[in-house]
């Protein structure tokens, strides 16, 4: 009788053992014992369990012969897949936590693609003052499938620039997160909907001004989010031109969007500078715009520093001014814990997901066209907006 040790030296003596060897041992696809080999989901335990036996069995070594199935790709002038997916995405600095916003979608992305079998590499991209851009070396070495970003366009256009003219990334598949950038997959959320719900829900309570807030440089988010404002204010007979303010945020109020403590007032009582100069701004334009009665947040943290710029003028929330964040994931606490702010909801977790899943189905076909998908938003009502006050 051959032990499993020694049927495991005879047939590996024999030369490289494939997927195709180990299928016809089992009885079963090649495709299964892929499967099984990259760890996916949705295969029977005995079946994994079988596969695995016979491939240890066999002598199988998943190094030695994806090494060959790269080169012998490359010899003949295709791509060589890794399995590894690029990803430029926002990450904390300075030894602060991640947020909740950039957590979740990492947990969608990252579940989406270890279910498929793939890896993801964190990577970062230098952008010198003369325009060149330096990709990191696993690009040039053709170690990535492709690339997902979440930043705004005009970051991403040289990048992908640069990508395209680069032999060994070249057509394989991007795709930018949250901001839809031309020549590349799209997986966002409906913020023209958000946008249209949070409006008409502030309309509803007897609202008619309002202020929103939006980048001195208008991306497609905030595109999408007038577009929803206005679209709202139509359906009321009322002009948006006239009763909806954009409100840029200052050079300071940048910060405004990041829920680094160190932006907020410190325990000692003490309030960073931008943070000063930034509610001054606000402030004076809420004042010269006394029929301003709600506030439309980017986010639910540049909703937290509106919230204490009003408080700091003397007026409250909601009965002075209403305010409502955008995305629901940095929350204004009361007392008991509980959240005040209305928020418009993102479903980030799946949204990553989604993106994880969209960029493999594009790798398994090359020859999709580019997909834009977008996914609802919810207005979550809570304590900060009421009605509209009187006079």
């Amino acid at each position: 009788m051959t032990t499993p040790m020694a049927k495991r030296e005879s047939i590996s003596s024999k030369g490289l053992v494939t997927l195709q060897d180990i299928a016809e041992r089992c009885g079963v696809k090649k495709n299964l014992v892929s499967r099984v080999l990259r760890g996916l989901e949705h295969i029977s335990p005995a079946k994994r369990a079988h596969v695995l036996q016979v491939a240890e069995e066999m002598g199988y070594n998943p190094m030695q012969h994806d090494a060959a199935r790269r080169l012998a790709l490359r010899k003949n002038g295709q791509n060589a897949p890794t399995n590894v997916i690029a990803l430029y995405l926002p990450l904390p600095e300075n030894g602060t936590p991640a947020h909740q916003y950039t957590n979740e979608i990492y947990q969608g992305l990252l579940h989406a693609l270890k279910s498929a079998g793939y890896s993801a590499l964190v990577t970062t991209t230098d952008f010198r003052q003369d325009g060149v851009i330096t990709l990191p070396p696993p690009f040039h070495r053709g170690h990535v499938d492709g690339l997902i970003t979440m930043f705004q366009s005009f970051s991403c256009y040289p990048l992908y620039a640069a990508l395209r003219a680069l032999p060994t990334f070249s057509t394989r598949p991007i795709l930018s997160l949250m901001h839809a950038v031309r020549g590349a997959n799209f997986v966002g959320a409906d913020d023209q909907a958000g946008a249209y719900a949070a409006t008409a829900h502030l309309l509803a309570l007897g609202h008619r001004h309002l202020l929103l807030f939006v980048d001195q440089v208008l991306g497609t988010v905030e595109t999408a989010r007038i577009a929803g404002a206005r679209e709202a204010f139509c359906e009321q007979g009322l002009d948006p031109t006239y009763y909806l303010h954009q409100y840029p945020v200052s050079c300071g109020g940048v910060w405004w969007l990041d829920p680094d403590p160190k932006h907020f007032t410190t325990p000692e009582g003490e309030v960073p500078e931008l943070e000063l100069a930034a509610r001054r701004q606000l402030a004076e334009y809420l004042r010269a715009h006394p029929e301003i009665t709600a506030l439309l947040a980017q986010n639910d943290t540049n909703a937290r520093h509106a919230w204490y710029t009003i408080n700091a003028m003397g007026l409250r929330v909601p009965e002075n001014i209403s305010l409502i964040g955008f995305d629901d994931v940095d929350p204004i606490l009361d007392d008991q814990g509980h959240n005040l702010l209305t928020s418009v909801c993102i479903p980030l977790y799946d949204i990553g997901h989604t993106a994880g899943s969209t960029i493999i189905r594009h790798l398994e076909d090359p020859t999709l066209p580019d997909e834009e998908i977008i996914l609802p938003t919810t207005l979550v009502v809570r304590a900060s907006t009421g009605p509209a006050p009187r006079g």
